[in-house]
C-alpha cells in the first residue's frame, strides 16, 4: 500500500513539474509574442515620424530655393517691363546737317554743323557749331579769324532763356557753339543781332516736322544725316 502511494506521490509530482513547465512556455511564447507586437507597432510611429521629418527638412531646404527661382522669375519679368516700356517712351530721333565752304574770299574754311532733336518727329532741341578756320597758304586768313573774334564778343554778352553760346578761339581758328532748348526758348524775346547771323540764329521754332527741316536744310546745300 505505501509503495503504490509513493508511486502515485511521484507520479503526481512529475506530472504537476511538467504542467508548470508547459506553463512557463506558454508564458514566455505570449511574452514574446506581445513583445514582437510591440515592437512592430512601435515601429510604425517612428517610420511615420521619419516620412514626417524628412519632407520637413525637404520643405525646408527646397522653399528658400524655389523662392530664389520666383523672384529671379519677377526680376527678370520686371526686369523686361521696364525695357519694354523705356523703348515705348524713347521717341526721340536726330538730323544731323552740315554745311561746309572752302576757299571763302576772306582767307577762311568755314563748316556749320546742326545737330536738330526732334520727339515724335517734332523739333525741341538744336544745336549749332560753326568751325572758321584760316585757308593754308591764305594770308587773309589769320587776320580774318582775329575779326570773327573780336565781332562775336557782342554776342556772349546777353542772358537769353533757353539760349546758350559759346566761343572758343584755336590755333588759326575759332569754333562758335549755340545750343537751344525750344520748350524754353521764346523766340519774340530774341535779339536781332543774334537773328542776323548763321551761326547764332534760330531758325525752326518748337515742334516743326522733321521732314520739314530736312527739305528746307537739303535746299539750303546741306547734307543731312
Amino acid at each position: 500500500m505505501n509503495q503504490n502511494n509513493n508511486k502515485n506521490e511521484k507520479n503526481s509530482s512529475q506530472i504537476s513539474q511538467e504542467e508548470l513547465m508547459k506553463t512557463q512556455v506558454l508564458n514566455l511564447q505570449d511574452v514574446e509574442e506581445a513583445a514582437r507586437y510591440e515592437k512592430a507597432t512601435s515601429k510604425k510611429p517612428a517610420i511615420l515620424v521619419a516620412v514626417i521629418g524628412f519632407f520637413a527638412i525637404f520643405l525646408g531646404t527646397s522653399l528658400p530655393f524655389v523662392n530664389s527661382l520666383m523672384n529671379q522669375k519677377d526680376t527678370s519679368l520686371k526686369t523686361d517691363k521696364t525695357i519694354e516700356k523705356k523703348q515705348i517712351l524713347n521717341t526721340e530721333s536726330n538730323l544731323n546737317c552740315t554745311y561746309t565752304s572752302l576757299n571763302n574770299p576772306d582767307g577762311t574754311d568755314t563748316v556749320l554743323n546742326i545737330k536738330l532733336t526732334f520727339n515724335n518727329n517734332k523739333l525741341i532741341r538744336t544745336e549749332k557749331i560753326f568751325s572758321i578756320n584760316a585757308t593754308i597758304g591764305n594770308p587773309l586768313g589769320i587776320t580774318s579769324v582775329q575779326t570773327y573774334i573780336n565781332a562775336y564778343q557782342p554776342f556772349l554778352q546777353q542772358s537769353i532763356a533757353g539760349y546758350q553760346m559759346t566761343s572758343t578761339p584755336v590755333e588759326n581758328g575759332l569754333i562758335i557753339t549755340s545750343n537751344v532748348d525750344l520748350k524754353t526758348f521764346n523766340p519774340e524775346t530774341f535779339p536781332e543781332l543774334h537773328k542776323s547771323n548763321v551761326a547764332t540764329n534760330v531758325d525752326y521754332i518748337l515742334n516743326t516736322e522733321k521732314n520739314l527741316v530736312n527739305n528746307d536744310l537739303a535746299t539750303k546745300g546741306f547734307t543731312c544725316q
